[in-house]
């Protein structure tokens, strides 16, 4: 019997394999609050054209979620979010150019 969790809705969305998924993963501290953010903004992509490809996320709900958070160091915390947001973008890409 394998014990190893199934990938999420969200995990299979953005195409995550089935061996990463839903696994535990170390983040350094200083990392943390930018994690926080970015998964709270989980709803707040924006997208574009016709088949509503993400394009980015709504900075206006980042800064809403930072402040619900109570996030500290705002500015190096949401340079840490654009990071993530970026990686997204462009693993999205790439599989876009694969199929």
């Amino acid at each position: 019997m394998d014990a190893s969790p199934s990938a999420s809705a969200e995990e299979q969305a953005l195409g995550i394999p089935e061996e990463r998924a839903s696994r535990d993963y170390d983040v350094w501290p200083e990392n943390w609050p930018a994690v926080q953010v970015f998964v709270a903004c989980g709803t707040q992509w924006r997208r574009t054209g016709r088949e509503g490809r993400m394009c980015g996320l709504d900075y206006a709900a980042v800064e809403a979620v930072m402040r619900m958070l109570d996030t500290p160091e705002p500015a190096a915390t949401f340079g840490r979010v654009r990071a993530m947001e970026a990686e997204v973008l462009e693993v999205l890409s790439t599989r876009r150019r694969k199929q």
